[in-house]
């Protein structure tokens, strides 16, 4: 006997809008939430989301996202801002170059150039930092996630969340308004 797997039901642009303008209220932020829904939609996703918001509440997701997030806004500015393309077409030499550009600016040297991970994974389709991630794999005998300068130096860390950004795209899945 096989079984359905039923995909949950993705919450339109207004009530992602509404729960992000809710983590936002109050002292501090809920991080967690901010992410949670951001990482897991695709450009066009949150793109609705971004003109929702600044219809419904008068304000810019992006400045409001701004003031209240601080170690982890460029990557998220990067995603509501830097449309990507999701096609299924891949590039092996652009995929290959990717590889190695992560592997220098994490693994390679002290500290992290953050900002190559952001252009890699703010500007990739989710397949394109799939092959990535298979790549860096058969290149280097380390996965991403596993190994990956970000993810390790925020474990335990309260933002350590912001991992979800390279987490949604390396596992396949797709969810569309």
């Amino acid at each position: 006997m096989s079984t359905l797997t039923i995909p949950p039901v993705l919450p339109t642009p207004r009530e992602d809008a509404v729960k992000l303008h809710k983590a936002f209220k109050g002292l501090g932020c809920n991080t967690s939430k901010v992410i949670q829904i951001l990482a897991h939609r695709n450009a066009e996703q949150r793109s609705f989301i971004q003109q929702e918001y600044e219809t419904t509440f008068s304000e810019l997701l992006s400045k409001r996202i701004s003031s209240e997030l601080h170690g982890h806004t460029k990557l998220l500015l990067a995603y509501l801002s830097v449309p990507r393309y999701e096609g299924p077409e891949l590039d092996d030499a652009i995929v290959q170059q990717d590889a190695q550009q992560l592997y220098k600016a994490g693994e390679k040297r002290i500290g992290t150039d953050e900002k190559v991970f952001i252009k890699i994974f703010s500007e990739r389709s989710s397949a394109h930092l799939a092959a990535v991630s298979s790549a860096y794999r058969a290149a280097f005998g380390n996965t991403l996630e596993k190994h990956n300068p970000i993810h390790l130096s925020h474990e335990g860390n309260k933002e350590g969340n912001i991992w979800k950004f390279f987490e949604w795209p390396l596992d396949h899945t797709e969810m569309c308004y």
